[in-house]
């Protein structure tokens, strides 16, 4: 949850949520502790979630369909009726157990929380139905074949193999239970939530234990399940385990091969059969023993004692898939290729066709059900391969007797209709004697022939022979001519032949989607299609990577490396059509293959030269092949598709068919036949758009652009013309669009540009000086170049003129040159304001990085800065900015600090080691000699050397000036991944692929001993502190501990469920930490002792992991783009440090502490300050939101109020936790300061208001009287009394000593949320959800005051402190101002972009300060003058903020668990705030300004020039203390 949802649905007693990560273990008491109001239904809204209708409903629950408003999707909300602890308990069991067993087939929980007091789940929605309304479906000539019944029974089976690793038992697996989604998978749901059977029934039979309400011992052994399905042991109450779900899978596989229950007809009674154990259940092999070895798989799951039933879910999941069909095996000629390059797959390429199983599933399940379907992708999406490889071949191994036919309209699509017809003859020689032109007629006449012919060959073939009709490429019927009325005949007969579900025919398109309004003139049959239409969108990453690898492996190869893979994956990701480009990667790589070993190996891949080199190399045999005229065209066309910034340029067809100079003719139609060639080829993109966009094209990657060498040499000699061309293009677009007027011809200095360009043109090519131009360009500069002539005659005429008339010239003369200064001026502002905005544009989109958006804003040209400049630069500054950033040409995959810190040594992808200044300033000293890449560099503890590990098997060791040469470490025989000193300097330890360690003397390089007991490659090695052992990380999912002298066992440490990167020792040498692929670090004892505390909340695996000197944190790098910094007790949330645009491969400590360097594949190092908060400064330790943060009298205290149900006092200097106040039996929603500091007043959703001595000493006083929950609590003036508010509607007025009666002020009409005094004590002001606020008397006497305005409910109110006005915040995103007495209008704050959940005057009243759902806070002038400074460094709503005493902090908490101290409330002073450009050295390289900007390069050399110079000069300005950490100089 990150933002909080209307007050009125966000009630304090709705804000409990559960976090996922706490699922796993249960809470020690139900989350309900009070009578919730009502239930919702449909209409009403849940957080973000409007709940649309009823999907189902049960004795705990219901299930509603409902839209996520925040993510814009459908989901499925599961709601608890009955809210007992024990329904609770098992609501959470469920969602506890969902969320552990994340598997494809089983039903993914996005969210758990509470909502007026009833426990709810977010589940995703399954569009589909259920396995029960599929069997009650299903249609056929017999019962369902053995074939079909194991494709729907295998993904339950997967899941359940998934459920039981995590000991979960399912316990009421059902058809109800199991989901068909229409998008593919099969899905199980209802984890944990199983009914509970009606017991007494099922004892009186069975003769089980009744149940009694105190009998502790039977209620732990409920008994659960649905009867039909529960095993011998369920019903008779024993214990189970996972060969229970086995039974029920007997039950259902039962179930489908036969369509009844194996006791049917089933009823209470018949359960006295399943538990005699005696009396076998009925035997599927003797029910239809044409199931065969199925029969017996089943029959065996029906054991009734489960010893003798099949062992495990996972057992009887190989039995299962052993008798499927399946693919064949690859079977390979010796130069033939697994792979079908850029052809499409064909139904003989079966089995070589990987990543689409899921959709193949999807549209097999369809076909079933749907006489016609339309498959519908974008170019290059692979539908025709994914039918004919995929889809074709899967129908033919479901055992239903599929046949398929292919048919491609192309320019006499009845024709093909008829090849179909002759296919189908009953004898060949009655196929010989076929008249096709007769055919032709007969279809013409007889649109139904062709179904009615196909419906006869199904009968000849048996009751269950079926036949699909693919129409590949649907759109040709569209692209090739084809006369309108041969298309409506063609489209006639498919209708015909998928007329009824109940027929055997079905009818599958395969169309682009860029076509699908084509078919809007064949009305009936676009509403057919509409119905059965599925989109095929381009392969993700998951299948790509299927696609990619699985080929490889059937034919007994494999990738020498994994990062080979991913950088494959990597290159196509920001490809729209990828799965052509990587087929003919991986074909070309397959050629470059080590045939002895079998391997694709690194070199092979580099020899290519990667996806791009392949891509190239492709390029220049197509262009080989053309016509010199062809090339001559190609050239022209491909030039036309790159922009002048060397980026991909999307050109309508049209506007390349320009390019041709010979009219509407030949030319025209050659330039189209080069583009659908180089389209063929798969070089360039075709889509077709609407009317106003037409067709379009673009190029299939941008590494053409970077890596084709052809097309570079192109570019280089253009590129002299480049800019004027996009000048000139853009130009003759909006002239001709205007109707050619002329005042938008160029003039002066761009018209003599124009003609000097033209008349070189014309000295180079003669007549052809206009090759690559359109002929609107040409029409424009022919036009520029006349009106040009034109001007000058008219000048020349002026001229003679001037000289009879002087004077009169020279005013002319001079309001001309004041008119082009103005225009020149103008020109130049607007030319200014589009690089600006270019440039916000820029920093919205990258605001994961917050360097970068800084290093754009701060070089806005003046005057002035745009709107949102402000917001967008302080939320930089506060998000964690990056204070150096280390620019490499590749990867860069290890950065460390030198002992004394001054430096950083890099290692990169490039086979380079490179020494950096650590504050980023002059250039790297670079160490060449490895021959690949290299993995990891570490430094001496002296400095003075370096060890650099690398891929091509070496180790090496360094001066670290780069004199001499370095010494060479060989032995290891596979890529060496980490290298580490001893802390005695002399002896070096290496870690290897090859699954070894090795220890080497740093003097001799002499090979010590060596490590051996790892399964797999070891990814790195460090020593200990004492250098007496050392710790292994392992792909064999352990880290293991050695004696650095190779003696005795090693300690393994065992717990990660994947690779493990990284281990390093803390400081003492007592524990180490580990970093895995499975997403989490881990830290242990050293000994392998006791359980690791486990590090969870990255996205993706984690590479490295490091101890921060003084052993108090630890830090980690994720390939989720983020490094981490963690307590090392687990407490509180991780720093993280956000920028990197991929995956961060290494994060290291300074040796002080103080700073942090990263380094990532995205081709930099940043050096952060570990210490640096960017003006803000966290109070880290409450376990759930932070609801409310106050100041002590004197500023040195703040407390907090929490949902954790605790109160906590910090130091509000270092941050330190000084008490924590427990006892409320709920969330604590306000914590407020008695005016002398000495006692804390808190409000709680347990109905009660306690007031605490605060130095923790003496019980709590407790006020009890609210009705319902207590939301607020606030002290008088004196300190003599305490107003509450509360949800009985009722604010109440105790003496704090407990006292007396409460003085009651009753009138408003809905929930109270806020109460304050005013600085008098004479009036108290309330704020309600009946969206008012009221001024009391304190004594309750007479009406209070009534301030009317606000739409929507009033969350917070409090007094200036002259007491002269009040500030209101409310939920329809306003702030309110009024006059005490309400007399006048209030000035209405405007600028949140949610709900504002407080606000609060500074102590001189001239500023204002609100806290927002929007996850901001704003500091407004209390007048309403000027913007508003913008706050922001949390994704999560900001529920308060207040003002320290002295009115130079701001304290705020927030829903993410933390409560944050802000200190730089400064309004930034434009781009020449000193803050802005000693914050980071960094200066964007040109080539980065290009690619962002879309800037020339020598506009982007003078930009980053200008950036450095002021760098500079703001480093040198500025007091040490005012610089960040990290670049403060040094001190002799």
């Amino acid at each position: 949850m990150k933002k909080r949802d209307r007050p009125q649905e966000w009630s304090p007693a709705a804000r409990g949520t559960v976090p996922l990560l706490q699922l796993v273990a249960p809470p020690a008491k139900p989350i309900l502790r009070h009578t919730p109001p009502k239930p919702v239904g449909v209409g009403a809204a849940i957080k973000h979630y409007e709940l649309i209708r009823e999907l189902g409903r049960g004795g705990m629950g219901t299930v509603f369909l409902a839209r996520d408003t925040k993510l814009g999707r459908l989901v499925a909300i599961k709601l608890l009726h009955r809210y007992t602890g024990e329904t609770a308990e098992r609501f959470l069991a469920e969602a506890r157990a969902t969320a552990r067993c994340k598997h494809e087939n089983i039903v993914v929980i996005h969210e758990v929380d509470e909502f007026c007091g009833y426990p709810y789940m977010v589940l995703e929605y399954i569009e589909g139905r259920t396995l029960r309304a599929f069997m009650a479906e299903h249609e056929g000539p017999g019962p369902m074949s053995p074939i079909q019944a194991i494709e729907l029974v295998i993904p339950v089976v997967r899941a359940l193999v998934r459920a039981h690793q995590f000991g979960i038992v399912h316990r009421d697996l059902k058809p109800e239970n199991i989901l068909l989604d229409d998008a593919g998978p099969i899905k199980v749901l209802d984890f944990g939530i199983a009914k509970q059977v009606e017991a007494k029934a099922i004892s009186t039979i069975t003769d089980a234990h009744t149940l009694t309400e105190g009998d502790r011992e039977s209620r732990e052994k409920v008994i659960l399940g649905t009867p039909p399905y529960m095993s011998p042991e369920q019903l008779l109450g024993g214990d189970i385990d996972p060969r229970t779900d086995i039974w029920a899978v007997g039950i259902i596989l039962y179930e489908l091969l036969t369509g009844a229950h194996p006791l049917d007809p089933f009823s209470f009674a018949r359960l006295s059969e399943v538990v005699d154990l005696d009396v076998p259940m009925p035997s599927m092999a003797e029910k239809r023993p044409d199931v065969g070895p199925l029969g017996t798989i089943v029959d065996r799951c029906l054991k009734k004692r489960r010893a003798e039933r099949i062992g495990s879910a996972k057992e009887l999941l190989a039995e299962l898939e052993a008798l499927l069909p399946g693919r064949k095996g690859l079977s390979l000629g010796e130069d033939e290729s697994p792979f079908a390059g850029l052809a499409a797959f064909q139904e003989a390429d079966a089995a070589r066709f990987f990543g689409r199983d899921r959709e193949i599933a999807a549209v097999t399940r369809w076909l079933r059900n749907q006489p016609l379907l339309g498959v519908a992708g974008p170019s290059g999406a692979g539908k025709s391969s994914f039918v004919r490889a995929g889809v074709i071949p899967a129908l033919k191994r479901s055992g239903d007797g599929w046949e398929a036919f292919i048919v491609r309209p192309g320019r006499e699509p009845l024709s093909s209709l008829v090849d179909v017809l002759v296919q189908v003859a009953e004898t060949a020689g009655s196929a010989e004697n076929i008249d096709h032109d007769g055919l032709v007629a007969t279809l013409r006449a007889q649109p139904g022939y062709l179904g009615a012919r196909l419906r006869a060959r199904c009968r000849r073939g048996g009751p269950r022979h079926r036949i699909l009709l693919f129409v590949d490429q649907f759109e040709e019927l569209y692209t090739l001519g084809v006369d309108p009325e041969v298309r409506a005949v063609f489209v006639a007969c498919l209708s015909g032949a998928a007329d009824d579900a109940s027929s055997p025919l079905r009818v599958l398109l395969a169309i682009r989607s860029d076509f699908l309004d084509r078919m809007a003139d064949e009305r009936h049959f676009m509403v057919d299609v509409t119905r059965g239409l599925w989109f095929l969108p381009p392969m993700e990453r998951e299948g790509l990577r299927e696609a990619l690898t699985r080929p490889i492996e059937a034919s007994g190869h494999r990738f020498q490396t994994e990062e080979m893979v991913e950088h494959v994956l990597h290159t196509l990701e920001s490809t729209r059509s990828p799965l052509p480009l990587l087929q003919f990667t991986a074909a070309k790589l397959w050629e470059a293959r080590d045939r002895e070993r079998r391997v694709l190996t690194q070199e092979g891949y580099e020899k290519i030269g990667g996806v791009a080199g392949a891509l190239s190399a492709h390029a220049d045999a197509v262009l080989a092949a053309m016509s010199l005229h062809e090339q001559r065209l190609a050239r022209a066309v491909l030039l036309r598709l790159v922009t002048p910034e060397r980026t991909r340029a999307v050109v309508s067809l049209d506007e390349l068919c320009e390019l041709a100079q010979d009219g509407e003719g030949s030319a025209r139609e050659a330039i189209a036949r080069v583009v659908q060639h180089l389209a063929g080829a798969r070089l360039l993109l075709i889509e077709t758009g609407g009317e106003r966009q037409g067709t379009t094209v673009e190029l299939v990657h941008e590494s053409l652009i970077d890596r084709w060498a052809k097309l570079g040499q192109w570019l280089a000699e253009s590129e002299h013309d480049a800019e004027f061309l996009a000048r000139l293009r853009t130009a003759a677009q909006q002239w001709e669009a205007s109707g050619q007027a002329e005042g938008l011809l160029w003039r002066d200095r761009a018209a003599e540009d124009a003609r000097q360009w033209r008349e070189r043109r014309r000295a180079e090519g003669g007549n052809n000086w206009n090759d690559g131009l359109g002929k609107r360009e040409v029409r424009f500069l022919l036009a520029v170049v006349a009106f040009a002539e034109r001007a000058r005659r008219l000048r020349l005429r002026i001229a003679i003129g001037v000289i009879t008339t002087l004077s009169a010239v020279a005013l002319m003369v001079s309001y001309l040159a004041v008119r082009a200064d103005q225009e020149a001026a103008r020109a130049q502002a607007e030319a200014r304001d589009a690089r600006n905005a270019t440039r916000m544009a820029t920093a919205r989109e990258l605001q994961a990085d917050p360097t970068t958006v800084l290093t754009i804003l701060r070089e806005i040209e003046p005057p002035g800065v745009p709107r949102g400049w402000s917001m967008l630069a302080r939320s930089a500054l506060h998000s964690g900015v990056a204070r150096a950033v280390l620019t490499h040409p590749d990867w860069v995959t290890c950065a460390s600090y030198s002992p004394d810190g001054k430096r950083i040594v890099t290692a990169s992808l490039d086979k380079t080691v490179r020494v950096w200044n650590a504050d980023g300033t002059g250039e790297p000293l670079v160490l060449r000699g490895h021959e690949d890449t290299v993995q990891s560099v570490a430094w001496s503890p002296d400095g003075r050397r370096i060890v650099s590990a690398s891929w091509d098997k070496t180790a090496r060791v360094w001066n670290a000036d780069g004199t001499g040469e370095p010494l060479v470490l060989r032995g290891h025989e596979r890529r060496i991944y980490s290298a580490a000193w001893s802390p005695d300097g002399k002896r070096i330890v290496t870690a290897s692929m090859d699954g070894t360690a090795r220890v080497w003397s740093a003097d001799d390089m002499r090979e010590l001993w060596v490590f051996r007991d790892h399964k797999k490659g070891i990814h790195s090695a460090a020593w200990s502190p004492d250098g007496k052992r050392v710790v292994t990380a392992s792909l064999d999912n352990t880290a293991r501990v050695w004696n650095a002298n190779g003696g005795g066992e090693p300690v393994v440490l065992h717990g990660h469920a994947s690779w493990v990167h990284s281990a390093a020792w803390s400081p003492d040498g007592k524990r180490i930490v580990t970093a895995s692929q499975d997403k989490t670090a881990r830290v242990w004892n050293a000994d392998g002792t006791g359980e690791p505390l486990v590090l969870r909340g990255h996205e993706d695996r984690v590479y490295s992991a490091a101890w921060s000197p003084d052993g108090k944190r630890i830090l980690t790098a994720s390939w989720d783009k983020t490094a981490r910094v963690w307590n090392v007790d687990g407490t509180g949330e991780p720093m993280v440090l956000r920028g990197h645009g991929l995956m961060v491969l290494s994060a290291a400590w300074s040796p002080d502490g103080k700073h942090i360097v990263t380094a990532s594949w995205d081709k930099t190092a940043r050096v952060w300050d570990a210490e640096d908060t960017g003006g803000t400064f966290s109070l880290h330790g409450h376990e759930d939101g932070v609801f409310s943060a106050a100041w002590s009298p004197d500023g040195q205290r703040i407390v907090t109020a929490s949902l954790d149900k605790t109160a906590r006092v910090w130091n509000a200097h270092d941050m330190s936790e000084l008490l924590v106040f427990r006892g409320h039996e709920d969330r604590v929603f306000s914590g407020a300061w008695s005016s002398d500091g000495k006692r804390i007043v808190t409000a709680s959703g347990d109905m009660t208001a306690r007031v605490w001595s605060a130095d923790g000493t003496s019980a709590p006083l407790v006020l009890r009287g609210h009705e319902d929950m207590v939301v607020c609590a606030a002290w008088s003036p004196d300190g003599k009394r305490i107003v509450t508010t509360s949800y009985d509607k009722t604010a109440r007025v105790w003496n704090t000593d407990g006292t007396g009666e409460p003085l009651v002020l009753r009138d408003h009409d809905d929930v109270i949320y806020s109460a304050a005094w005013s600085p008098d004590g004479n009036r108290i002001v309330t704020a309600s959800s009946d969206r008012t606020t009221r001024v009391w008397n304190a004594t309750g006497m007479g009406e209070p005051l009534v301030l009317r305005g606000h739409e929507a409910q009033v969350l917070s109110a409090a007094w200036s402190p002259d007491g002269k006005r009040i500030v209101t915040a409310s939920w329809d995103k306003t702030v309110r101002v009024w006059n005490a007495d309400g007399t006048g209008e209030p000035l209405v704050l405007r600028g949140h972009e949610d709900g504002v959940l407080c606000a609060a005057w500074s102590p001189d009243g001239k500023r204002i300060v609100t806290a927002s759902n929007d996850k901001t806070v704003r500091v407004w002038n209390a007048d309403g003058t000027g913007e508003p400074l913008v706050l922001r460094s949390s994704d999560f709503a900001v529920s308060s903020a207040a003002w320290s005493p002295d009115g130079k902090r701001i304290v705020t908490a927030s829903d993410d668990k933390t409560a944050r101290i802000w200190t730089d409330l400064e309004p930034l002073r434009g781009i020449d705030d000193p803050k802005l450009w000693t914050a980071t050295t960094y200066c964007m390289p040109i080539e980065r300004r290009r690619e962002l900007l879309r800037v020339s390069e020598a506009t982007a050399r003078a930009h980053q020039e200008a950036c450095l110079r002021r760098v500079e000069a703001a480093r040198a300005a500025a007091p040490d203390g005012s610089l960040p950490i990290g670049l403060r100089p040094e001190k002799p």
